[in-house]
């Protein structure tokens, strides 16, 4: 049978204190194991970033720097590309500029040494109508004319009446052919120095072999200056065609060209769409776009250790709560257990002797707190079961924040790579526009020289060709008159009987020796031939059988 308790009651609750200590040592190590595992890691994690994001940002740098010294080495290459267009077409100017230089100067040089003949042929005639003028024959004659002694008619020298001697009758037929040539030519002798010059010699009285030389000499010159003029106005003409209608296609060249500059600045200088705006727009994009990375990986985290934190309360907690309820029902069934002995006990000591009952001291056995104990049992339970489920809404706002962030992140990652392709296009595109641009001003340059060069050009030959455009049917006209009037001097003096005479005497002195035997009819016969020829007659038969008297 039991014996009544008569020992001290030990409480359990040293043990649950000593098991509870020894567990929050052990978490309490954990604890710190797993912050300083959590803070190593984050601590690699910030200097990966961070060497990451130093070498984005030297590969971004480097990016920059070569797309700058391309867009550099783009525009020197246009720029020495424009210089030497610029310099070939300076050089193709100059060439031309030199070659009609050099026809011009042949031109002017043929026609310097053609006035050059006339001043002198000229000079000559003046000369000689001085020396004409100056002798004793005129002077004689000059003072018994009104006309050249008083001058009360002017200082006209022609001679309009006969000298007072008897002349014969070829003679008096040569001074009226001469007068009447001397009228013909004197109509035009006021603008036409020539013609006067014809009228001075018919005045002197030279003989008409010279005079008609020289008329053939002037209506020769008359030919070649009227050619010259000819020629010169079709010079003009063409050249001034040819020029205008470059300087017109330049002129529609350089509109059409500053029409090109205004549509390539424009897209690239626009305020609101032009290219360099759209550059600016999305640098600052992907500014944007790398600072919500950042802040957004920084808030995941801050919010990552909060949840690891979190986390490992919670399963401390579960774990401590567990462990004191596990302690809990084990002293409880301990104490039921005891419980129950006692009852049976008590039921068996009924059926023997009753002894001798101890003092009373308590009613019934000791059973502690074992009616609240279960309540307490409950409560931690249900809150083990609360902190459990807060673990598993930490564990799905973990995954749906991790989730949220890596769609964040790829949608950022994304719209960054779209950023850079767009940025390099656009950049490719204004360094090719600023190349397009750069070319088209070189070009509007090379056309503002060259619209210079020609409009230069026509006001250099205006002088010359506005004279002779303005004046060429006036002195065409003017030749035309001359040359008639010289022809017809010619005519009148060919048609004398003192100038056939003349050309008889001149044929007759030609004959020389053969004179005798070239007579009349016999100028063909082989005798006349044969003297002429001075070779035997049968000499002159051998080699023209044909021949009279042969």
């Amino acid at each position: 049978m039991q014996a009544p308790f008569t020992g001290t009651y030990s409480s359990q609750s040293g043990e649950i204190t000593g098991i509870l200590k020894q567990m929050k040592d052990t978490f309490s190590s954990n604890l710190e194991a797993a912050q300083s595992t959590e803070a190593a890691a984050i601590k690699a994690d910030e200097a990966f970033m961070a060497t990451k994001l130093e070498e984005h940002t030297t590969m971004t740098t480097s990016y920059e720097q070569k797309s700058a010294k391309m867009g550099e080495n783009d525009g020197e290459l246009a720029t020495k590309k424009g210089q030497l267009g610029e310099a070939e077409t300076s050089k193709a100017d100059a060439e031309t500029f030199l070659a009609n230089l050099a026809e011009m100067a042949a031109d002017k040089s043929k026609e310097y040494e053609s006035r050059k003949l006339l001043r002198a042929n000229e000079e000559a005639a003046i000369a000689q109508a001085i020396s004409i003028l100056n002798s004793d024959a005129a002077f004689h004659a000059f003072g018994k004319m009104d006309a050249t002694s008083t001058g009360s008619t002017g200082a006209s020298l022609v001679q309009l009446r006969a000298v007072h001697r008897h002349l014969a009758g070829n003679q008096q037929a040569a001074n009226s052919t001469r007068v009447a040539a001397t009228k013909v030519l004197e109509h035009c002798s006021h603008h036409s120095k020539r013609a006067h010059r014809v009228m001075l010699l018919l005045q002197a009285g030279n003989p008409f072999a010279t005079v008609l030389t020289e008329i053939e000499k002037m209506i020769t010159l008359i030919d070649a200056e009227e050619a010259q003029d000819t020629k010169e106005l079709n010079w003009c003409n063409a050249e001034r065609e040819t020029n205008d209608a470059t300087l017109e296609q330049k002129v529609i060249d350089i509109s059409t060209i500053e029409t090109q500059i205004t549509d390539l600045t424009n897209p690239i200088e626009d305020p609101e769409t032009g290219i360099k705006k759209q550059i600016g727009d999305t640098e600052q994009s992907l500014e944007t776009n790398s600072e919500n990375q950042k802040a957004e990986t920084t808030a995941r985290r801050e919010a990552t250790s909060t949840y690891s934190q979190a986390i490992t309360h919670s399963v401390e907690a579960q774990s401590l709560l567990a462990t004191a309820v596990k302690v809990l029902v084990t002293y409880y069934n301990k104490i039921e257990k005891e419980e129950m002995s006692e009852l049976g006990g008590a039921l068996l000591q009924g059926k023997q002797k009753k002894k001798q009952e101890p003092p009373s001291t308590w009613e019934g056995s000791y059973s502690g707190q074992s009616s609240s104990g279960n309540q307490v049992i409950d409560m931690l339970n249900f809150i083990a079961g609360e902190a459990k489920k807060e673990e598993d809404a930490a564990h799905q706002a973990e995954l749906e924040d991790q989730q949220s962030y890596e769609d964040s992140m790829g949608n950022l990652k994304a719209e960054e790579t779209s950023s850079q392709l767009s940025l390099v296009s656009l950049k490719k595109s204004l360094a090719d526009k600023e190349l397009e641009l750069q070319s088209q001003s070189e070009a509007l340059d090379v056309a503002n020289r060259e619209k210079l060069t020609i409009e230069q050009y026509l006001a250099q030959i205006k002088p010359g060709c506005d004279f002779i455009t303005t004046n060429y049917e006036t002195r065409s006209s003017n030749r035309a008159e001359e040359k008639t009037s010289l022809q017809s001097a010619v005519t009148l003096l060919s048609a004398t009987p003192a100038f056939k005479a003349a050309v008889s005497e001149a044929e007759l002195t030609a004959l020389g020796a053969c004179k005798s035997l070239c007579l009349g009819s016999n100028r063909t016969h082989v005798q006349c031939e044969a003297c002429l020829a001075d070779v035997t007659e049968p000499g002159y038969c051998a080699g023209h059988p044909g021949t009279e008297g042969c």
